[in-house]
């Protein structure tokens, strides 16, 4: 999917899930955005625990900036794309609501048993029980990431 082309779906959407939408696609959207070629080096070796351990803080680092700085970097930056005539306490407002139900998700997430299915579901149901409002197309894409994210 082009930039273009998201940015198009979520200027169909209502802000909250045209935050949400754009939050679960900004890696892809990132790595179309990118101007800068991926500076030259190594490779880390993950074998080695020392280099497994700095691989894995800096990608936490890098989710925990990338949270921080929603409501005023790419995501922002896109929605306003997207919804051009909303204001910013608006844009800002329905990145947290995201940025919250994701969270969610997450939160609630628990396996039980063997049922890998029925803990997404339960996961889900209880983030949307915290966050309603969304269109449900949202909340199945929510079903999707978080089935991805916890494969």
């Amino acid at each position: 999917m082009s930039i273009d082309r998201d940015i198009a779906t979520a200027a169909g959407l209502p802000l909250p899930d045209a935050a949400y939408f754009l939050w679960v696609r900004r890696f892809a959207l990132d790595q179309r955005e990118r101007r800068v070629t991926a500076r030259p080096g190594r490779a880390a070796d993950l074998k080695d625990p020392a280099a497994l351990a700095q691989s894995v803080a800096a990608a936490l680092s890098k989710a925990r900036a990338d949270r921080a700085s929603a409501e005023d970097g790419p995501t922002f930056l896109r929605l306003r794309r997207a919804h051009p005539n909303a204001g910013d306490d608006a844009l800002k407002s329905a990145i947290r609501a995201a940025l919250k139900f994701d969270e969610d998700c997450t939160r609630f997430y628990s396996p039980s048993g063997d049922d890998f299915a029925a803990s997404i579901a339960r996961a889900i149901a209880d983030a949307r029980t915290e966050n309603p409002g969304f269109l449900a197309e949202t909340y199945e894409l929510a079903r999707a990431e978080l089935m991805r994210t916890m494969k």
